[in-house]
């Protein structure tokens, strides 16, 4: 079976994760990567606990790219960011971008949406969506599909569905809805066509919040019927869930149509039959 080596969503001290950027190479290596990138969350002015700084994003490109020759030979390090489409700083540095909508612009300010407890995403959906959990799902959508536009510059789209984060817990959205369907397929058929890379992503299975990767199957089939292409990534913050699922990622990937996986090598997106 075709064993997926490089993980391209990857958090460390410089933001929210556990590790650091040398810890985890050395991680990589022991589990037989053939390349590692890292993630690191570009800055939310409004939010600046989880993610890098002014200061801490000039050091975060620095040690990335210094570990990047002294581990050359041994593994590709590869110098990414996560970027919110609410985020603000230069991208220009970074060799690939993982656009992220986290949060929602309200008249209170941004709140976040990336929660595993269901009764925050209640309280949001009454106060701000006139207790209308569709109205949600639209505008999230909505933000999604337009981050080519705002950023500029998009290679992969991080978690499709992370408003279904704590479906298993219980369930607000009906995903099974024509309504819902609608939305998301709009932003599937939108990114798709600007070129967007769709990660299939196993870090909520990794912290125990879900029992399947996203995008979820509905939405991974149609990412595949309108020709998008995926990756694999664990959207690690601890580096022992490093590779969390690949395996099974791949399986899965397979189950719902595809017969290729990417992965980032040498500056550009290479296929991979599975």
């Amino acid at each position: 079976m075709f064993k997926y080596r490089q993980n391209l969503h990857t958090h460390t001290k410089f933001c929210d994760g556990s590790y650091t950027v040398k810890e985890i190479i050395e991680k990589a290596i022991e589990l037989g990567f053939t390349s590692i990138g890292f993630s690191g969350h570009a800055l939310t002015t409004f939010c600046r606990g989880y993610c890098l700084d002014e200061v801490s994003t000039l050091e975060y490109i620095k040690e990335v790219k210094a570990q990047k020759q002294n581990y050359k030979g041994k593994i590709d390090v590869i110098l990414g960011t996560e970027y919110d489409y609410y985020s603000s700083g230069d991208l220009d540095e970074f060799d690939y971008v993982i656009g992220s909508v986290h949060y929602l612009e309200t008249r209170d300010g941004f709140i976040s949406i990336d929660t595993r407890t269901p009764k925050k995403l209640e309280d949001i959906i009454n106060k701000y969506f006139d207790n209308q959990p569709i109205k949600l799902v639209e505008e999230y959508f909505r933000l999604l599909s337009d981050l080519p536009n705002k950023l500029k510059r998009v290679d992969v789209i991080g978690h499709f569905d992370l408003l279904l984060k704590s479906s298993e817990i219980k369930k607000i959205f009906d995903q099974e809805s024509s309504e819902y369907r609608a939305f998301a397929r709009k932003a599937i058929e939108k990114l798709v066509s600007k070129g967007c890379f769709f990660e299939v992503n196993t870090g909520a299975m990794a912290r125990g919040v879900r029992s399947i990767p996203y995008p979820e199957p509905w939405a991974l089939k149609t990412i595949r019927e309108y020709g998008g292409k995926v990756i694999i990534t664990s959207d690690c913050h601890k580096i022992d869930k490093l590779d969390y699922y690949f395996d099974g990622a791949v399986e899965y990937i397979k189950q719902n149509g595809f017969t290729e996986v990417y992965t980032f090598e040498n500056g550009k997106f290479i296929a991979n039959k599975i």
